[in-house]
């Protein structure tokens, strides 16, 4: 298997990815601010961006191998695999006590998810409505 296969290259793709990562950096942000006020900004950013590339070549690295039924493999792409690739960079990138790691990375897990239903359809209508359609 083609590495590069398994990169979204498309320009949609990759907007799309880098939207995503800003609202789990705003996410981690947010709940860094109300709970622990012990993470460094360079940190957030580099744990959003890596999970949000990451989880799409871990996806495809799994379903290439492990068949799953659709339903399974919805909820488990869209919320299991990033929580635990969320849990893991949260576990190696976060400096503080395991309590604290453990509630900014529940409550920005859950603050991104909101912010992924409610306001990230809005905003990729609005990026695809400006990307060429090839």
């Amino acid at each position: 298997m083609d590495f590069l296969t398994l990169l979204p290259l498309d320009i949609g793709t990759i907007v799309i990815s880098l939207v995503n990562a800003l609202l789990a950096f705003i996410a981690i942000v947010v709940a860094d601010k109300f709970i622990a006020h012990e993470i460094d900004i360079k940190s957030s950013l580099a744990m959003s961006l890596i999970t949000f590339f990451i989880v799409p070549i871990i996806g495809t690295l799994i379903s290439s191998f492990i068949p799953l039924p659709p339903f399974v493999a919805g909820a488990f792409f869209t919320i299991i695999l990033p929580l635990i690739v969320w849990v893991g960079l949260g576990e190696m990138i976060i400096k503080s006590e395991q309590k604290i790691k453990i509630m900014v990375l529940a409550v920005a897990f859950a603050v991104y998810y909101i912010l992924s239903l409610f306001i990230a359809p809005y905003i990729h209508g609005i990026i695809a409505s400006f990307l060429p359609v090839f």
